[in-house]
């Protein structure tokens, strides 16, 4: 019964998870979010902070607070306007706040992020690319990035082989939320994915989520994952400032094109970032 328990109220969290990932920049109370979870606010708190380590208010704040970074590191938005979409009615408070969690208030944040000179690198190359939602099932792990991803892979590919879900239209996906910059490396997010076809029956073990259409800059990187982190930068610090173009509030993902890279020379990689414009 207790197991049962537990690994109830593992998915009624996630789906709490989701949500607050979804709906980061809109209100959220503890009733909506303990009635997604199908528990009553009091025993809701409790579950979410011996699950993930944090209270509900922290984790939310946190996020928020790791937006707003990302937002003051890579765009021109407005200090007042970032402040408001991390839920700030007042910028005292917003400052106050990230002061308290990244030492800097926002301005000096900004200015120390983008005051620095930017060694040269050679401009990414993009297309643009519109999508339609898709589907794909999942494993998130949290941690170092790169132990995170490889442990994510490690606990699906099995898994979905098993369970006959890869053929060889399957396609893989990575999601990374969080920049490593900025979150703490314990915390950092990571979805390895694979695509799913129409008319395929999925075992209940698996986790599905949505991926949203839209219109994407898509960059090809060719070579090793470790050189990844490199062509993010760039893209961030020089493509998008020059582009015009304006994030669209999801996270970026990588398309790999070698399901099982272990069979194919590093240098021969294929992998493509999809980032989320307007």
């Amino acid at each position: 019964m207790r197991a049962v328990t537990a690994k109830g109220h593992k998915q009624r969290l996630r789906n709490v998870v989701n949500h607050i990932e979804k709906h980061i920049n809109e209100p959220l109370t503890l009733e909506q979010l303990s009635e997604i979870a199908c528990l009553s606010p009091y025993h809701f708190h409790r579950v979410f902070r011996a699950e993930m380590g944090e209270s509900v208010y922290e984790h939310i704040k946190r996020l928020r607070l790791e937006d707003a970074a990302f937002k003051l590191k890579y765009s021109d938005t407005s200090v007042d306007q970032i402040s408001y979409d991390a839920g700030y009615q007042h910028n005292t408070s917003f400052s106050k706040s990230f002061k308290q969690h990244f030492g800097l208030s926002p301005r000096r944040y900004r200015s120390a992020q983008q005051g620095g000179e930017t060694a040269a690198a050679e401009m990414p190359v993009s297309r643009m690319q519109t999508l339609e939602d898709f589907d794909v099932a999942y494993v998130r792990e949290t941690g170092n990035y790169y132990s995170a991803a490889q442990n994510a892979w490690q606990g699906l590919l099995p898994k979905a082989y098993r369970a006959g879900l890869i053929d060889d239209g399957c396609k893989a996906y990575g999601i990374t939320y969080d920049c490593p910059e900025i979150t703490s490396e314990s915390q950092i997010r990571y979805d390895a994915c694979i695509s799913l076809s129409g008319n395929q029956g999925l075992p209940g073990e698996f986790r599905i989520q949505t991926i949203p259409g839209g219109q994407y800059a898509v960059f090809r990187h060719q070579g090793a994952y470790e050189y990844l982190e490199s062509l993010y930068n760039a893209i961030y610090t020089q493509w998008l400032p020059a582009s015009g173009k304006q994030l669209r509030n999801l996270p970026s993902f990588c398309h790999y094109h070698q399901l099982d890279s272990s069979r194919v020379p590093k240098d021969r990689l294929i992998t493509d970032i999809y980032l989320p414009v307007e």
